[in-house]
């Protein structure tokens, strides 16, 4: 299938055009008349995920983070070195990010059915990531930190406990949402994310509002294999595959 009518087919699944303003979403790399047949899925398109794709004969990488963000005026294989190396082995690359944040399926809503999140809203009126809604029973926050390690498969989490014994109402946004705190004070018991900055997680804490803190492509990642299933089912000439090299760049020691 040549690359122009699988992104052709692409952005009619995933919706790039809901991106935000600021954001580097669509092909990135490639060459239209190429054929593809096989396609990687990742959060990250670093060095050891290119490998991967190379050792696959992936010819489409799908990466949620662009891996082209600012403008680019040289590249060189030392200092550019996904893209010079995704070039020169003919891999094109597609990215997503902020049109999968907001898109049903994407990363929100995938964060919020970890959770068991109910009755959901968009946080703000625009196309803005994150969510807002409310637990079936209420919960603490205990409870909740060891259902997320349990359906995530993650070791550990950050917490900021504001106190309150029981959480009714949260709101989750993918990545890093730190901005959107101070819009959710009053309105929730609790916000999961990716991370947060000091100073927000003191202001949550000090309005009431409990914080979990997975890490950044940690809160993504999940959402992965949702999206395999999904381009699996409309593109039958297509073999999608999720990496297994795709991981957080921190971890606890």
């Amino acid at each position: 299938m040549k690359l122009n009518k699988v992104i052709h087919a692409f952005d009619e699944v995933l919706h790039p055009e809901l991106a935000q303003d600021w954001d580097n979403v669509g092909l990135l790399i490639g060459n239209p008349n190429q054929n593809i047949s096989r396609v990687l899925l990742c959060i990250d398109l670093t060095p050891a995920v290119l490998r991967e794709a190379q050792s696959l004969r992936v010819n489409l990488v799908l990466a949620y983070h662009p891996p082209i963000f600012e403008p680019v005026k040289r590249v060189r294989s030392d200092t550019q070195e996904v893209i010079f190396q995704s070039v020169r082995s003919n891999i094109a690359v597609y990215s997503i990010h902020t049109a999968f944040d907001v898109i049903p399926g994407g990363t929100t809503d995938t964060l919020a059915e970890i959770i068991d999140l109910e009755d959901r809203n968009p946080i703000d009126k625009d196309a803005s990531p994150g969510c807002i809604g409310e637990f079936r029973r209420p919960i603490t926050l205990e409870s909740l930190v060891r259902k997320i390690k349990k359906r995530t498969g993650l070791k550990s989490l950050q917490t900021a406990d504001s106190g309150r014994k029981k959480l009714v109402r949260a709101a989750v946004c993918p990545g890093s949402c730190g901005k959107i705190i101070n819009d959710l004070a009053g309105r929730a018991d609790l916000f999961v994310t990716g991370e947060v900055r000091h100073h927000s997680a003191l202001f949550a804490v000090k309005h009431g509002m409990s914080i979990i803190c997975l890490g950044h492509g940690n809160s993504e990642r999940p959402a992965l294999d949702k999206l395999r299933k999904l381009l699996d089912e409309q593109f039958a000439k297509l073999e999608f595959l999720v990496s297994a090299r795709d991981c957080d760049p921190l971890e606890i020691v």
